[in-house]
């Protein structure tokens, strides 16, 4: 097993090497992400103070990971205060999406698209949300839906409906349509919390 992980570990870091550092940090984050794992974070020195036998004497997992690991944000003191002490937990005491969706854990595609949706709703203050929306706020803590359609329509035929459509660009089957959290959907994604 242990052989496994390491020729693994060396293939990433060949790969991941060749890239920019901009793109190092966006595949590390979104592996941490993916795969629910908290790195701890490296304080790299600036190019100037290492030397070059000092670079050459790293490992290049370990020079790697220091350049590539941007600091993960801890959920907030606020919200590990009121989960240890059974508190009622509101969509306004998150500060990113990624903590909401980590604490309400939707399982379904239209329970996941309701979350980013309410959370683009309520601190976003996104009245009118279009489907991009949604999906682009899935995709930076998930991943995106394959028909965000077909969820966003499944939300609009629920009953109670989570969501409604307030308006409509266009007289096609692909025109731009505007859609709002109803009442009931916030309250849903309230109750996913608690």
């Amino acid at each position: 097993m242990l052989d496994q992980e390491l020729t693994t570990l060396m293939k990433c870091v060949e790969l991941i090497g060749e890239l920019n550092s901009e793109a190092q940090s966006r595949i590390t984050h979104y592996l941490s992400s993916k795969f629910d794992v908290e790195l701890p974070v490296l304080q790299a020195k600036p190019a100037a103070e290492q030397s070059v036998a000092a670079k050459e004497s790293k490992p290049a997992a370990e020079t790697s990971a220091a350049v590539a690991t941007p600091p993960k944000p801890a959920m907030e003191k606020q919200i590990f205060r009121k989960l240890e002490d059974n508190e009622h937990l509101r969509i306004e005491d998150f500060s990113s999406s990624a903590d909401l969706f980590k604490v309400a854990k939707p399982k379904r595609a239209h329970e996941k698209a309701l979350v980013i949706a309410a959370f683009l709703t309520v601190k976003q203050g996104i009245k009118e949300l279009k489907s991009s929306d949604i999906q682009k706020g899935l995709r930076e803590v998930d991943k995106g839906l394959q028909n965000i359609t077909n969820v966003i329509t499944r939300l609009q035929t629920n009953k109670p409906k989570l969501m409604v459509q307030t308006r409509k660009a266009g007289d096609t089957q692909q025109a731009r349509k505007r859609f709002k959290v109803t009442q009931e959907g916030l309250d849903l994604v309230e109750t996913m919390l608690n």
